[in-house]
């Protein structure tokens, strides 16, 4: 069970990351593991943005291949952003 931990964290993590620059998408971004576990992550609300760090949070779902029901959850995200106050974007240097 932690290795099935250890890989949800580090495939949001790089979802999380590779979706950075997409934030127009369409929401929640779904992640399909190895085994069938199907894995929602809900667009990031932000907390709070103080200097170049960005502190949000984001619900998961994650629902076993063999459930019925999805297990919910919160990630919290603490990032370092570039800020382009002129056109009012923000890029994602490292999460």
């Amino acid at each position: 069970m932690k290795s099935l931990r250890a890989a949800i964290i580090c495939i949001t993590l790089c979802a999380f990351t590779a979706w950075r620059g997409n934030a127009q998408n369409v929401w929640p971004k779904s992640i399909t593991a190895d085994d069938g576990t199907l894995i929602k992550i809900y667009e990031p609300e932000p907390e709070s943005f103080d200097g170049n760090t960005l502190k949000s949070k984001s619900v998961i779902s994650i629902l076993d291949k063999d459930s019925i029901s999805p297990i919910f959850g919160t990630f919290w995200s603490i990032s370092t952003v570039q800020a382009d106050k002129v056109n009012k974007l923000v890029n994602i240097i490292s999460v």
